[in-house]
């Protein structure tokens, strides 16, 4: 069976996009994702995206605060060495509340995550991109990034 993903794109009121910084195994770096994972053969993919954010953050925080419907926003394909091609689909949530800085703290104890906003223009990059400088800069896969700067109204990318 090919490998099947989600990713959830979480962005707040303040038009910010919620990112984690994973280690990337095959590269040795740490780079941004939305929050994403890999669907079980015996799930269904709504299914998983819904439990994502319980996992990620935590029941309790998901149950106190409102968040928007989930929308598919796009289905991409990558290859991944010994499996072939894998599937990855995005979905765009809205957090439906200001999220504070103790909020991302207590978010951020299971991982370390970043909102992401037109101001971080200057610091995104590819991974493919020569210029970058992975301590400094938000790295991200070219999908991922494509999808980011759509989200945050660039165009032209």
């Amino acid at each position: 069976m090919r490998p099947l993903g989600v990713a959830i794109w979480f962005v707040t009121l303040e038009q910010k996009v919620l990112l984690q910084q994973k280690r990337v195994g095959k590269y040795g770096i740490e780079i941004f994702q939305p929050i994403e994972a890999w669907v079980g053969t015996d799930e269904r993919v709504e299914d998983r995206v819904k439990q994502l954010p319980k996992e990620e953050f935590g029941e309790i925080f998901v149950t106190q605060y409102l968040f928007g419907q989930f929308s598919r926003i796009k289905t991409t394909r990558f290859p991944i060495l010994g499996q072939g091609m894998a599937t990855r689909h995005h979905f765009l949530c809205p957090i439906l509340f200001p999220i504070t800085d103790q909020q991302l703290s207590v978010i951020s104890s299971s991982g370390k995550f970043r909102l992401v906003g037109k101001e971080d223009l200057p610091k995104i990059k590819k991974l493919s991109d020569r210029q970058k400088d992975l301590k400094e800069d938000i790295v991200l896969f070219k999908e991922d990034c494509e999808i980011l700067l759509k989200i945050l109204g660039v165009k032209g990318e």
